[in-house]
């Protein structure tokens, strides 16, 4: 699988990355939010620009994040289009996800590329210049497409320039959740960018822990606040996705037995 960097933290190497999002309001909230985090199970912070009730302090609240953590930052403002808390016009988010790459402060963005539109060429420039990944984000918060289509889109997303591709969608049964990891399997041998995909809520439960099986490099854990429905506490999480990690990738060491007797029957 390739692998990209978010700050020290590889997608594609290793065992799957759990991201945890923060939602501050503004600094004071960032400080009581951080200060709870269990760091030491988190490998990127996400940072949900889309729950500032004032986007003109997004640089003093960045700054003040920057200051209150080590780990990696991932910049996201999410539209309500796609589940986040603002609606926004795509010649408003562009330039605002721009804003974020140029700011220095945080080492990777999200970006809804279906809907940059016209920004989608300037943010991936951006993004190159400043030395920081793109994450290529699509949420179908309504269904789960073909499994067609789902790679279609993450096909799309590494077109367009994604350094990471991401989909998340919702399950209405367990046979779509199989139609998301056949869907990321086929993506993984086919693509040339690390992959996250997600099926949310409790029937996706599955889709989440199991990363490193079918081609996922990352999955999304909650800490005290949950973005996406079927996020999993990150202190339980990071135990179980370490050890599915761990064992998918272990030697197999059973050998079949060189000799094979007969079962005696008792006489009835």
């Amino acid at each position: 699988m390739p692998t990209v960097k978010i700050k020290d933290v590889a997608f594609g190497s290793g065992p799957t990355k759990i991201l945890v999002s923060i939602t501050p309001a503004n600094g004071d909230e960032l400080r009581t939010q951080v200060a709870k985090l269990p760091a030491q199970d988190i490998d990127v912070l996400e940072w949900r620009v889309d729950f500032l009730e004032d986007l003109s302090t997004l640089t003093e609240v960045g700054t003040l994040l920057r200051t209150s953590t080590n780990l990696p930052i991932l910049g996201t403002f999410r539209s309500a289009a796609e589940g986040g808390q603002k609606a926004i016009l795509p010649d408003d988010y562009g330039p605002l996800v721009i804003r974020l790459i140029q700011s220095g402060l945080v080492d990777a963005v999200d970006a809804e590329l279906f809907r940059t539109e016209a920004w989608t060429e300037r943010i991936i420039q951006e993004a190159a210049r400043a030395q920081i990944p793109v994450i290529g984000s699509y949420h179908d918060f309504r269904s789960t497409p073909p499994e067609d289509e789902i790679v279609n889109r993450l096909r799309l997303l590494q077109v367009h320039g994604a350094s990471i591709a991401k989909i998340a969608v919702t399950p209405s049964h367990p046979g779509d959740v199989v139609t998301v990891l056949n869907a990321t399997y086929r993506a993984s041998q086919e693509l040339h960018v690390p992959l996250i995909t997600i099926a949310m809520g409790a029937l996706g439960t599955m889709s989440r822990i199991t990363s490193a099986i079918f081609g996922s490099a990352g999955t999304w854990g909650q800490a005290g606040h949950t973005t996406a429905a079927g996020q999993i506490a990150v202190a339980e999480l990071r135990p179980v996705v370490d050890a599915i990690s761990a064992w998918s990738s272990a030697p197999d060491t059973w050998e079949k037995p060189t000799q094979v007797r007969e079962a005696v029957l008792p006489e009835s």
